[in-house]
């Protein structure tokens, strides 16, 4: 679901009906990240979308794009904040690394400027701070069984 579509009378009766978990495609803690990704969200939807969700006690999964081509490690470290106070399960989205899909605006333009190389589906990038790719490779061996 989106955050932008949460509301609370609706995911009430939802819960009543047997919803007990929401998927939601976060994607980052990050305004400037939400922006690049033209989610059409902002920090405090995905805060109040949350809130409604817990106080009708309904628990949330979240994705979210941790590893991209312009993720910084400030960027990582606002995540982990950003995620941890928010006391929700984010396990699932620790690992996730931006997917290039050719056919895209961005897809597109990545591939355009070089940004992208490979063959479709296995398009790849590499981020511009060469230390969130080498976070990225020791936390997937550390941590790339989840």
């Amino acid at each position: 679901e989106r955050v932008d579509n949460i509301d609370k009378e609706i995911f009430e009766r939802l819960r009543d009906v047997g919803v007990r978990n929401i998927l939601m495609g976060i994607e980052s803690g990050n305004q400037e990240m939400l922006n690049r990704f033209n989610k059409g969200i902002t920090i405090g939807q995905i805060e109040k979308a949350i809130e409604v969700l817990q106080q009708l006690d309904i628990d949330i999964t979240v994705s979210f794009i941790n590893f991209t081509p312009w993720t910084t490690l400030e960027h990582l470290k606002d995540n982990i904040r950003f995620f941890v106070n928010l006391r929700i399960n984010v396990l699932q989205g620790l690992l996730n690394r931006f997917q290039v899909y050719g056919g895209t605006p961005l897809g597109d333009q990545m591939l355009k400027t070089g940004r992208a190389h490979g063959t479709y589906p296995n398009f790849s990038c590499e981020s511009i701070d060469k230390r969130v790719d080498l976070v990225y490779e020791i936390a997937q061996k550390s941590l790339g069984t989840f």
